[in-house]
């Protein structure tokens, strides 16, 4: 998987929307991070905020980055459970991350920004190694049981998804704010409520989350419209740290 653009160009745009101020101070302990997958232009600087804050973390508790999983959800198959990438690496611009599985069967997935979209941050941070895992169809029973085994991966963890889409900037600003209040509690009875492209991935978000005896936190919002001025057809990007 591939990236085409100048080594240069690319460093200095995650950069960019790294050395923004942080919204939030750096938590003593860090497990992970929610964060969306919309094209920079639209969701660089929600992504900034959280890659931001991950690199003051790391740099605050001496930590040597080192594996990473992101977890999102396909945008071009269906399928159900959980799999990674048939693939030895992903190549960019930045060089290669390579790929471990860790148990995890894997299959063929063609251009998946949920995944994607992350690397050259996690590249520019000088993470070392990274499992992708894209997550179909689920129930709550398999979310616990993927939740599990990642669990016991000694690595830091990036969930992948935006919120709304295509509704007005007001409609997605209520409902976003439910959806992140929903994730905040780890409360599966109001999971119904929830609105976002990676609904998979976010059970398993919150299965690892409790199962890890953590809650999430809020580190910023936007929505599309927020960048562009639509105030229709919006597209929600949020970003918690656990």
């Amino acid at each position: 998987m591939q990236h085409h653009q100048n080594k240069y160009d690319v460093e200095k745009e995650i950069l960019l929307y790294m050395n923004q101020r942080l919204a939030v101070f750096p938590p003593e302990k860090m497990q992970g991070l929610l964060l969306p997958h919309g094209g920079y232009p639209y969701a660089g600087k929600i992504l900034g905020q959280g890659y931001g804050l991950l690199r003051s973390y790391l740099q605050e508790q001496k930590i040597i980055p080192g594996e990473a999983v992101i977890i999102g959800p396909s945008h071009t198959s269906n399928f159900d459970g959980a799999f990674s990438i048939d693939e030895k690496g992903f190549v960019t611009s930045l060089g290669s991350l390579p790929i471990l599985r860790r148990g995890f069967p894997s299959k063929a997935f063609e251009d998946e920004p949920s995944l994607e979209q992350h690397i050259p941050f996690l590249q520019v941070l000088d993470f070392k190694k990274v499992v992708p895992l894209v997550v179909g169809r689920i129930d709550w029973s398999t979310a616990k049981k993927i939740a599990g085994k990642l669990a016991k991966i000694p690595g830091f963890f990036i969930f992948s998804s935006d919120l709304s889409h295509g509704v007005s900037y007001d409609e997605a600003v209520k409902k976003d704010q439910r959806t992140l209040r929903i994730l905040e509690d780890l409360d599966k009875t109001g999971f119904g409520e929830v609105f976002a492209c990676g609904l998979g991935s976010l059970m398993v978000f919150l299965e690892l989350c409790r199962l890890k005896k953590t809650f999430p936190r809020r580190i910023g919002y936007e929505n599309s419209g927020d960048v562009t001025g639509e105030k229709v057809g919006v597209v929600g990007y949020g970003a918690m740290w656990f």
